[in-house]
């Protein structure tokens, strides 16, 4: 799952797990300035010491948070791609699907905040 940083049994493997989910939550609705170690241990419904006890810094939770958006972004994609027929695999079909992926359902509500934490992600 992630490094062996005080995780070494499954209970600490599944503590790790939920502080690097709740910072991804919050990395992707408020942006780098909403990882801070009260409001993750909060999220993860963990005591606060927590956060320090499984990684070394916040910049290291922040890294694995970031990595652990990347993995489903991955995960999301491949999944796209598997979904279309054969037939529609075309050069039109895959940039259309990857134009869909990475802007996201233009409709959508909350898209400028959602692009704007992707792509402090990306230059981080």
């Amino acid at each position: 799952m992630f490094g062996v940083t005080a995780a070494a049994t499954p209970k600490g493997e599944r503590r790790r797990y939920a502080l690097v989910s709740a910072a991804a939550e919050l990395l992707e609705e408020g942006g780098f300035e909403a990882v801070r170690h009260r409001a993750v241990a909060r999220r993860a419904g963990l005591p606060l010491a927590s956060t320090t006890y499984y990684f070394s810094s916040l910049d290291d939770l922040i890294a694995k948070a970031v990595e652990h958006l990347g993995m489903i972004e991955v995960a999301q994609l491949r999944s796209r791609v598997n979904a279309l027929s054969r037939r529609r695999r075309g050069p039109e079909a895959t940039g259309e699907l990857l134009v869909d992926l990475l802007v996201g359902d233009l409709a959508s509500p909350g898209l400028a905040e959602q692009l704007t934490s992707r792509y402090e992600r990306h230059i981080a």
